[in-house]
Order: C-alpha cells, then sequence, then structure tokens
C-alpha cells in the first residue's frame, strides 16, 4: 500500500481555493476563529465533537459551494500579476520558490513552469531554492548542474552531520529514519525564517502541473488579505482537497462507497489516488488534444476554505498519529487536522 501511495505523483491545480490557517497573535500561539460549532470545545465528549465537526462540515460545504457559484469563471492573471508585482515592490519583498528536493525524475516537469514564473520570463518569482535533501548522486549533480546553468537557482545545503551516510534511512530504522528527515527539514526551516522581506512558495518537487496563474493567486491573497498567514494550494490528491472537488462534481467515484469524506479514509486508498489522477488527465488533457482544458479546470476552482473552521474530534481513519515527526494528524489540543502543505506561500 505505501509503495504503491508513492508512485503517484502530486498534481497541482490553480484556482480559487485556498486551504488556510488563521494569523496567529504577536506571542506566536495558534489563534483560533471563534465559532458557534465549538463553544466549551474541550469539555466536549468525543461523541458531541464528532456531530459538531460534521455539521461544521455540511454547513462550510453549503457556503462553499453558493460561494463557488457566483465566482467569476476568468481571471485576468495579467491584472493580477501586475498588482502583484506593485505590491511587493512598495513592501520591498522578493518572492523565493523554496524546493525541499530530492527526486530529479519529477524536477525535470517541475522546473520548467518554476522557470516560467521567473521575473526575468515575466512572471513574480526572483529565485528558486533547492534545500537539498538526497544523497543520490545522479539526483545531486542534476541540482548541481541546474546551479551553473542558471543564475536563479540556489542550493541550500544542510549541516554535514545531518547529510552523513548514518543520518539517512537506509542505514537506520524506521523511527531513526524519520528523525532524520525531520532534523533536516527543521534546519531548514529555522533558515528560512531567519531571512526578511521574503515571502516563500513551498512546493513539493514531485508537483507535475501548475495551472497558469496559480502562484499569483496565492501571492495576491496573501498580500491583499493578510489576515491569514498561510494560503494552500488547491492540490488534486491531498489530505481534505479530494472531497471540496468531489462536493464541486470535478471528479466522480464510480463505486458510491468509495466517496470521499473530508478528512476521511479515501486519502489512504491507492485506488483513490489513481482514480483522481486519472480523471483529471483525462479531462484536462484529453487523448489527442493539442491544448489544455480550461473548462475542465475551472470545475477544480472553489472559494475560501478555511481550515480552522471544523476542528476535528479523532484522527484521520487510516493514517496514524504523526508523534514521530512531532505533530498530529488531529492535534488533541487544538482540534485541528494536519494540513496540505504541498503548495503553499508564506
Amino acid at each position: 500500500m505505501k509503495l504503491c501511495w508513492w508512485l503517484l505523483a502530486w498534481l497541482w491545480s490553480g484556482g480559487v481555493g485556498f486551504i488556510q490557517e488563521p494569523t496567529p497573535p504577536v506571542n506566536g500561539s495558534r489563534a483560533l476563529q471563534p465559532t458557534g460549532y465549538y463553544d466549551g470545545w474541550h469539555a466536549l465528549t468525543t461523541n458531541q465533537k464528532k456531530a459538531a465537526f460534521d455539521k461544521c462540515v455540511r454547513d462550510q460545504s453549503r457556503s462553499l459551494l453558493r460561494t463557488s457559484r457566483t465566482l467569476g469563471q476568468d481571471v485576468d492573471v495579467r491584472r493580477m500579476r501586475a498588482e502583484v508585482l506593485e505590491r511587493l515592490q512598495t513592501l520591498g519583498k522578493r518572492v523565493v520558490v523554496v524546493v525541499f528536493y530530492g527526486r530529479q525524475r519529477y524536477m525535470r516537469i517541475l522546473l520548467h513552469y518554476l522557470l516560467r514564473n521567473l521575473r526575468t520570463n515575466g512572471g513574480v518569482v526572483d529565485q528558486i531554492w533547492f534545500y537539498m535533501n538526497t544523497r543520490q548522486p545522479e539526483d545531486v549533480q542534476y541540482a548541481k548542474d541546474l546551479r551553473a546553468n542558471t543564475s536563479a537557482v540556489v542550493l541550500l545545503q544542510p549541516d554535514a552531520d545531518l547529510f552523513s551516510p548514518s543520518n539517512f534511512c537506509n542505514d537506520l530504522g524506521r523511527v531513526k529514519c524519520r528523525r532524520s528527515i525531520q532534523a533536516r527539514l527543521n534546519q531548514g526551516w529555522n533558515y528560512l525564517r531567519a531571512q526578511n522581506a521574503t515571502l516563500y512558495l513551498r512546493i513539493d518537487d514531485d508537483v507535475l502541473f501548475l495551472e497558469d496563474g496559480a502562484l499569483e493567486r496565492l501571492l495576491h491573497a496573501k498580500l491583499f488579505n493578510p489576515r491569514y498567514v498561510l494560503y494552500s494550494g488547491n492540490i488534486v490528491n491531498s489530505y481534505q482537497v479530494p472531497a471540496l472537488h468531489q462536493l464541486l462534481g470535478a471528479w466522480h467515484v464510480t463505486n458510491e462507497s468509495h466517496r470521499f469524506e473530508f478528512f476521511g479514509p479515501g486519502f489512504t486508498q491507492c485506488y483513490m489516488a489513481l482514480a483522481q489522477h486519472r480523471n483529471f488527465l483525462q479531462n484536462v488533457f484529453p487523448l489527442g488534444a493539442t491544448a489544455v482544458n480550461h473548462e475542465a479546470i475551472r470545475r477544480y476552482h472553489f472559494g475560501l476554505w478555511d481550515n480552522t473552521l471544523c476542528r476535528c474530534a479523532t484522527a484521520q481513519k487510516g493514517f496514524p498519529r504523526l508523534a514521530l515527526l512531532g505533530g498530529y494528524n488531529c492535534n488533541p489540543r487544538s482540534g485541528l487536522y494536519r494540513w496540505s502543505i504541498n503548495l503553499f506561500v508564506w
């Protein structure tokens, strides 16, 4: 099952939907949106929390459908790009795409989209940073060649002790392997947090499609609606977004018993991941077509979905607690699910 899952690369469809977290207060603690669903949440029983969560998802889904149907079908990407660039200049900020890199077989595809979005090519991105997370010689050499031939590419290397052979998974047990990965990731995040005057677009190295204007929309949301500290992309094949795509009719399952629920067990099923990819490819890139089917992409678009409104009661079935990585699929303190980090801006 694990092998089947990781053989499936991610696809990203830009749109008007974002999964968000609220801006934290000055002291850095998490700010939660007040909502009537969760008055006295910590005092509720598990069953009461489940009932509140289900009602919240139903209500927010109805709201999502109403707002999505009234959204404009087309967005002037050039206008949005100009507004983003003007605001960046006013604030004195730059835009950096950060790729936690390890697999050139995917990166060779993603790179075309990232290079197209560089300012030198008429986009909004100033630099592309590769945070190195591989010791495979061919993958390392690919990144070095990119750096040598592309001035906008920067390689970030973890400390030597985190990159030694004894700290890689082929030499470690499962627990130590996960902790080793987390140590390298933590060092990367700490470095990024220390940089000022920069907006970061963090993206997985196995994203294989970016809709035209996708990065502009994320940056526009962050710059012109700073109420939220993080905006996440509209992802095909992720923890929670497939349920929203299904709600919008962007894709359909052939067996009703296999329907996605918001943070339901479908995410862990390989055949559900495969179904999403097939549906996306068959509709957006139909066989024999010479261009992307933009009407099919629009079916995936939706309005704002605040990922803090519906607080969870139990962990997502089939997806164990992430204690080894220092986190939870359903945080017992805040009632918030772990959300998709495949592409987000902060």
